[in-house]
């Protein structure tokens, strides 16, 4: 996944704590069970998992719109199983942002920061500059796109000077350059030390941008995928002959015929240096070797095939 910017380290204050968390609706609707996991500051974790998993749901927890049935949700070193409320130093983009459709960018933002008083005018300014938005914050929001919307909203969750940010979609209906823009600008937040959360379907923006991902299957985390689990395979061709000899290196997922009366092998990931000195110092022939890292995509439809 990501490997544009540092990882945070290890011992980086916890930004988010789920402990066995639940939410239930209704008698018997569980969005979510029993889940718990870590989001430290600094690091970007990706929510995956079909519609209706429960990603969402776990979002309104963190961001503390909802209350867990179950559980304990720690969000900045504060329980927010009771608050009600948004702490200080979140920032939140849940489902479609809303605003005043009649006023522009700049005065939705400077009603909001009137209620919540952390952003001046100075700041928005600065802001809207940040999401891309300098130009049209003179514009009226109903004559917005929705790739416009979604930037104005990235703005108002930047306008509590967050700790942590709770993304749902936030490239939804951005155009390439904009996708690549939010990119950008959560990673160097992140290098600052917020910490991201974002739920998404677009898994290969996740792979590019997330440290990990937590895979939700019918309201349970089902894994957690860091990076550079389990993400690369290596093919090597060898001739007929050499086949017997190779088995006491290397665990062979598959075989095939390739051009030329080769062999074509497949292997999990094994540092490819390593592995072509012991095969060249066991005199077998290598006619050529490729590193192929695996996509979060094709581990995401790997592990809901499992448990479909």
């Amino acid at each position: 996944m990501s490997d544009a910017r540092h990882l945070p380290p290890d011992d980086a204050d916890p930004a988010v704590v789920f402990e066995h968390v639940s939410k239930r609706y209704g008698r018997d609707s569980w969005a979510l069970t029993a889940a718990s996991f870590t989001v430290r500051a600094g690091e970007i974790v990706g929510l995956i998992g079909p519609n209706g998993a429960g990603k969402s749901t776990a979002l309104a927890l963190a961001a503390g719109l909802v209350r867990p049935t179950a559980g304990r949700c720690h969000v900045l070193g504060v329980d927010v199983g009771g608050a009600g409320r948004t702490p200080a130093e979140v920032g939140v983009v849940v489902e479609q942002p809303r605003f005043v459709r009649s006023l522009d960018a700049r005065a939705n933002l400077r009603m909001l920061a009137s209620v919540s008083e952390v952003a001046d005018p100075d700041d928005i300014d600065a802001i809207l500059d940040e999401v891309g938005l300098t130009r049209a914050g003179t514009r009226r929001v109903r004559a917005y796109s929705l790739g416009m919307r979604q930037r104005l909203g990235i703005a108002q969750a930047l306008m509590e000077r967050p700790r942590l940010l709770l993304l749902d979609e936030p490239t939804n209906g951005l155009d390439p350059v904009g996708i690549r823009e939010v990119r950008d600008l959560l990673a160097a937040r992140a290098r600052q030390g917020t910490a991201v959360v974002i739920a998404s379907h677009a898994l290969t923006e996740l792979e590019t941008l997330c440290d990990s991902a937590l895979l939700i299957h019918d309201g349970r985390l089902q894994a957690q995928i860091h990076d550079g689990d389990d993400q690369a395979l290596v093919q090597i061709r060898i001739a007929p002959s050499d086949r017997d000899h190779v088995g006491s290196f290397i665990d062979v997922l598959d075989e095939r015929a390739s051009p030329g009366g080769t062999l074509l092998l497949t292997t999990t990931h094994q540092p490819v240096p390593e592995l072509v000195a012991s095969l060249v110092a066991a005199d077998i022939r290598i006619h050529g070797i490729w590193e192929h890292r695996r996509t979060l995509e094709s581990l995401y439809l790997d592990h809901v095939t499992n448990l479909a």
